[in-house]
């Protein structure tokens, strides 16, 4: 077969859409990795821009959704949007393999936000650091209400926290415990003083 034909092949398993989300991602990766653009189109960011409307950048996100999705291959129920492998994508194969396991088994829709929980409760995605905000630019009081919520939400959330985190999460309950009975003091003291 010649390239056009090929291309003609791929192309047609993605503008039919009845083939599912996976036989048109990895429709774009042949297209890409077998050069078949070249007859017609100068580059390949060229011909998804030309030919689909797309920047390259998200035709990249369907190429990796393919390689995702074969990662995945020996579940029976896989992948079938961007959003869910955009997040697995972020992992080595055997961390989404596991993650993807975990959200399965899991009771909730599989939704990139829920693969993000489950793949950031077994340390595969890190969260990012927030800094705390100076005390000039939050009052105490709502830094309080703040810190408070945060410990109420965590004390809800700690039974479903893989074990490992329940060490980290110890050493911070006595030091926050430390911290508050400081504070306590300092409270008591003025009281007293007043």
């Amino acid at each position: 077969m010649t390239n056009v034909s090929e291309l003609k092949k791929r192309e047609s398993i993605i503008t039919d859409g009845s083939t599912g989300f996976f036989a048109m991602c990895a429709a774009f990766s042949e297209i890409q990795e077998l050069e078949l653009w070249k007859p017609k189109y100068k580059s390949f960011p060229k011909y998804c821009r030309d030919r689909w409307s797309m920047d390259a950048g998200t035709v990249s996100h369907y190429i990796k959704a393919a390689s995702v999705i074969v990662d995945l291959d020996h579940f029976e129920s896989r992948p079938t949007n961007e959003g869910q492998c955009r997040v697995l994508g972020k992992l080595l194969t055997e961390e989404r393999r596991a993650v993807w396991e975990k959200v399965l088994e899991s009771d909730e829709k599989a939704t990139g936000r829920h693969i993000k929980e489950i793949a950031t409760r077994m340390g595969f995605i890190d969260l990012p650091k927030r800094e705390p905000a100076p005390p000039q630019e939050m009052p105490f009081i709502e830094a309080m209400v703040y810190t408070t919520e945060a410990i109420r939400y965590l004390s809800s959330r700690i039974n479903s926290l893989a074990s490992e985190e329940h060490e980290k999460i110890g050493k911070y309950v006595l030091e926050c415990r430390s911290l508050l009975d400081q504070i306590d003091h300092q409270l008591s003291t003025l009281e007293v003083v007043a």
